[in-house]
């Protein structure tokens, strides 16, 4: 468990977050982390039991398993270091829209000649 604690510290210091005092670390962390900072709180705390023989295995358990989300969030990407793509237009495979996303998949390319659960509407395709 002490090993998660540093490790979660060590982590927030790469990223940036102040790593003088613990309580310095936690309230800037809970800036950008609110969700997942008792994650990490509770990690903190149950090595602290740990380290004094005072935490059972189902402590330790809990403390993983909610400190796992922080730990996820730190090893994320930013969002602002990932890549967008060339245009907001653009799918996620490279396509381009052309205007009207949906005629590409009616029949006949939305030319009025499709049909619906095979039903045709007066007037032309759905």
């Amino acid at each position: 468990m002490t090993g998660a604690d540093r490790l979660l510290a060590r982590l927030a210091h790469d990223r940036g977050y102040p790593s003088d005092r613990y309580e310095e670390q936690i309230a800037a962390l809970s800036v950008h982390h609110a969700d997942h900072i008792q994650g990490y709180r509770q990690i903190h705390d149950s090595a602290a039991r740990a380290r004094e023989g005072r935490a059972d295995t189902e402590e330790l358990r809990e403390a993983v398993v909610h400190g796992r989300p922080f730990f996820e969030d730190l090893v994320r990407p930013p969002h602002h270091a990932t890549t967008r793509p060339e245009t907001a237009r653009q799918h996620h495979h490279g396509e381009r829209h052309s205007g009207n996303r949906l005629q590409r998949w009616l029949p006949g390319g939305g030319a009025g000649t499709g049909t619906r659960f095979g039903h045709t509407r007066k007037g032309g395709a759905w």
